[in-house]
């Protein structure tokens, strides 16, 4: 029943998926890339955020429950290059996601099911092109 495991297991499943740009990880240090001419490139940045819970058996010696959240990669590219390469990559985020297995366990995270990701586009942020690949999931474990 751990987040901390939650959130290993989908970092990971990112990291050992993703090779074209750096991954921007959370609360680290990080400096967009430059190509050698100092012009900017794109990466991406994992983000998780924790969702509502809720009891799915009640007066039983042995409760589970449910918690929701979302995995949300930011995608970016700098402005001015097309939308071609943005969308590709969303594309290729959404398909990591979308592999199998949808429904795993890892150490004490509980049972994780991953719904259908949805790329988002957001438009232009400070000189960036972004857009957003959501992964709604649910999370059911016993305490």
């Amino acid at each position: 029943m751990s987040f901390v495991d939650t959130n290993s297991i989908l970092e990971q499943r990112l990291k050992n998926s993703w090779s074209r740009t750096p991954i921007k990880w959370p609360n680290q240090v990080f400096q967009p890339p430059e190509d050698t001419a100092h012009n900017p490139q794109p990466y991406i940045a994992f983000n998780h955020r924790g969702g509502g819970a809720e009891d799915l058996v009640l007066g039983s010696d042995n409760p589970w429950y449910r918690w929701h959240g979302i995995v949300i990669i930011n995608v970016f590219v700098p402005e001015n290059i097309g939308m071609a390469t943005l969308r590709f990559y969303g594309d290729l985020i959404k398909t990591i996601f979308l592999q199998q297995p949808r429904a795993f366990q890892y150490l004490q995270s509980g049972i994780i099911r991953l719904f259908v990701p949805q790329v988002v586009e957001v438009g232009s942020v400070v000189g960036w092109m972004q857009v957003n690949v959501m992964v709604p999931y649910r999370r059911d474990s016993q305490v």
